[in-house]
């Protein structure tokens, strides 16, 4: 379950929310993340009414950047990003802090890796872009290139739904 455009401080890792909502068998996987996929990219905001027609969006420009936000979300590195969150949680719930330490490096490298995954999906969505359509986002949507496109949902909560200070 991913929700976009939501606004934050900090890069979230993606791959955690995949790690949550995925099952663990090969079988499986290849449905939740579709489902996935098609979820993310319906949502996407260059899916949204208002964006198509403030920046004129072709039907064939969005199929592109869906195909770029598929692409994003079935990255190796996305992978690779759930194995680290994972041992370090292990780690943690073991009580094995010098296992946790190194651990913790492990996620750090895939935060970096993330943030970057991110703003590589951002460029080369941007490019598909016309001059003037990235003029409009830059004078009426300028908080969309400082938000994460693609966001994990915490565990446990609801879809669309937000936390409040007694729902932690």
């Amino acid at each position: 379950m991913l929700r976009l455009i939501a606004p934050l401080v900090t890069v979230p890792l993606l791959a955690v929310a995949l790690s949550c909502v995925q099952p663990h068998t090969a079988h499986a996987q290849a449905p939740a993340a579709d489902n996935q996929a098609e979820s993310a990219t319906a949502k996407a905001w260059w899916n949204q009414t208002r964006f198509i027609d403030r920046l004129a969006l072709t039907a064939e420009a969005r199929q592109k950047m869906d195909a770029l936000l598929t692409s994003h979300l079935a990255s190796a590195d996305a992978k690779a990003r759930v194995e680290s969150q994972e041992k370090l949680n292990a780690a943690l719930l073991a009580g094995d802090w010098d296992a946790a330490r190194t651990a913790l490096g492990a996620v750090n490298d895939a935060r970096t890796e993330g943030f970057t995954a991110q703003t590589e999906l951002k460029i080369e969505v941007l490019q598909l872009l016309a001059p003037n359509q990235r003029k409009v986002i830059a004078d009426d949507f300028p908080r969309l290139m400082s938000r994460p496109w693609v966001r994990p949902q915490r565990e446990g909560a609801k879809a669309g739904g937000r936390r409040t200070a007694r729902g932690r």
